[in-house]
């Protein structure tokens, strides 16, 4: 199993369109 490092949590995250959502910035994870 493979494993990824997260590098940035930005909470709610607005600008992407329309609701409030948590973007998770992954480190090494081919998803």
């Amino acid at each position: 199993m493979k494993t990824a490092r997260y590098v940035d949590i930005k909470r709610f995250a607005v600008h992407d369109g329309p609701g409030i959502r948590t973007t998770l910035f992954l480190k090494g994870c081919s998803l």
